[in-house]
């Protein structure tokens, strides 16, 4: 009997991922904060690395620093918000139901 690759799992997934290894910072809805870096992102989710697990159902936004600056001056921030899926020390998995861009104040 066959067996599932990757490659298979992936050709299933609603959304299509993209490799991104940014910076970024969460806060739970519970207030607790952190730091971390994305692994990768598709319009309808994040996956990535922090020091901790995180609650499942939990409420989540990240704010990611942005590499491409708005006009080449100002320095932009995507904000998400949505729903930890799934989280381990390998990473942790959010569905986004919200997204925005904002400016961010610039690097010292």
């Amino acid at each position: 009997m066959p067996t599932e690759t990757d490659a298979d799992f992936r050709e299933r997934r609603r959304f299509r991922r993209f490799s991104l290894a940014l910076p970024l910072q969460f806060r739970l809805g519970s207030g607790v904060t952190g730091i971390g870096e994305s692994i990768n992102m598709s319009s309808g989710g994040l996956l990535f690395r922090s020091a901790a697990t995180l609650p499942l159902g939990e409420l989540v936004e990240v704010e990611l620093y942005w590499p491409v600056m708005l006009d080449e001056q100002r320095p932009l921030r995507l904000r998400l918000s949505g729903m930890i899926l799934r989280s381990s020390l390998d990473g942790t998995a959010m569905a986004i139901s919200k997204y925005e861009f904002q400016t961010a104040p610039p690097s010292p």
